[in-house]
């Protein structure tokens, strides 16, 4: 069959739930307009469920923003088969990944199943991980073992040898996250080329922000050493080639890295004072990516990864500003909040 047979659909639907991403100042007044007017906006942004139903606790909203683009997922994956499923399949992992890693921390906490079972996210009939099973495990490497046989396998079998290792719960949440990205882009190599080429953009802009952000932190916040640091990165980029990631992590200040980027986008980003500020404009390079593949490319999955790219950039703005409303904060308080990174698709961190 043709790309055009096979995303006819897809296409169309695509097309229509886009109408939905709405401009970031439309979005920014949900911190500011009175409470009548945000079901407006909640339903110009296709948020039909959170504009009818009110969360009231900010578990109640997190539940919802999620569950909104979980739906959005299972409508989209319905008519891919093959390679092509299995990449957005594996895009819904992360979900999962926050509830593994909740079960994981608990269990280090001791915490009671009880109190686990209510923190974790309702993935409905998506849900891959066998969380009952995981909440009668009695350790973090008991949580890890059971997932032998399930999709999470390998990554698991990462975790646990590095948990083992070094008894660290970052080492192994940023092991998680590695290589969640690392299959994720493994599934990208198995795309037919009709595929690839559109995605590809789109994927190495998000691995540049990725890398350059995770760089960052982990050499000038947590204070790892270079080879430890490094291991956690992911494939090459679109401007960050791995030789490029070698002689950037071993530098010793965070200056010398941002002096030492691509021209194009050491200039693109400015002079950045802050990791936040870094992340914000690596964030607004791949949302451009986004946009570009939307706007400019037609019956590909490119533009379902896209879409469901800009919609959860769109989601994490709802929920920073109705969190703010059900916690009472103050329209200067919410202000600040927008202003920090709101990660395309950053780590899976819970």
């Amino acid at each position: 069959m043709t790309a055009i047979a096979d995303y006819a659909y897809l296409h169309c639907r695509v097309s229509m739930r886009a109408e939905g991403l709405l401009s970031s100042k439309r979005m920014g007044e949900l911190a500011v307009v009175p409470s009548g007017q945000i079901t407006e906006i909640l339903q110009e942004a296709k948020f039909q469920d959170l504009a009818e139903n009110h969360p009231t606790t900010p578990r109640e909203l997190e539940q919802a923003v999620i569950k909104d683009y979980l739906e959005d997922i299972e409508v989209l994956i319905r008519p891919l088969k093959g390679a092509a499923r299995a990449f957005l399949n594996h895009w819904k992992y992360r979900y999962e990944i926050i509830n593994l890693k909740r079960c994981i921390r608990h269990q280090v906490a001791g915490l009671p199943p009880a109190e686990l079972r209510d923190s974790l996210i309702d993935i409905g009939s998506m849900e891959e991980l066998p969380l009952e099973d995981l909440l009668r495990a009695e350790n973090a490497e008991e949580v890890l073992r059971r997932l032998e046989g399930t999709a999470y396998a390998e990554m698991a079998r990462h975790a646990r040898e590095v948990y083992e290792e070094r008894h660290s719960l970052f080492d192994l949440e940023a092991v998680l996250d590695s290589q969640y990205y690392r299959g994720l882009f493994d599934r990208y190599k198995a795309l037919s080329e009709n595929d690839r080429k559109p995605l590809s953009r789109l994927l190495r802009e998000l691995a540049d922000q990725i890398h350059l952000v995770w760089l960052l932190r982990y050499r000038f916040v947590f204070g790892l050493a270079p080879p430890h640091a490094f291991l956690l990165l992911i494939p090459s980029g679109r401007m960050l080639n791995q030789a490029q990631l070698l002689e950037l992590v071993q530098m010793e200040k965070a200056a010398d890295v941002m002096q030492a980027l691509p021209p194009a986008l050491a200039e693109d980003l400015g002079n950045p004072t802050s990791i936040v500020a870094v992340e914000k404009s690596m964030d607004k390079r791949t949302q451009r990516a986004a946009h570009q593949v939307l706007r400019y490319t037609q019956f590909n999955l490119a533009r379902v990864i896209a879409y469901l790219a800009l919609r959860e950039r769109q989601n994490l703005k709802v929920h920073e500003a109705r969190k703010g409303r059900i916690l009472s904060l103050y329209e200067e308080s919410i202000r600040i909040e927008e202003t920090l990174p709101e990660t395309l698709i950053g780590g899976a961190g819970a």
